[in-house]
């Protein structure tokens, strides 16, 4: 093999290994973004579950009070 040859071998594998290592790079990147979207995702759900049982805490309580007013107005 001249030195030509094995100089263009070289630069085709060092080629190859960077585009292996830049893709490898974009996909843990992608992982990453994947799951720090479900977190976010995961907070948000939680956070209207929580907002909407307070609500529906809020408006039995409101439904509680009224019976009993109508209750006590009926005596």
């Amino acid at each position: 093999m001249t030195d030509q040859e094995d100089a263009a071998r070289r630069e085709r594998k060092a080629r190859r290994k960077a585009d292996r290592e830049a893709n490898e790079l974009e996909r843990r990147e992608s992982r990453e973004l994947e799951a720090a979207q479900r977190k976010e995702d995961r907070e948000r759900y939680e956070r209207e579950r929580k907002e909407s049982a307070e609500r529906y805490e809020r408006e039995r309580k409101k439904e509680h009070e009224r019976h009993a007013q109508e209750r006590r107005d009926q005596e």
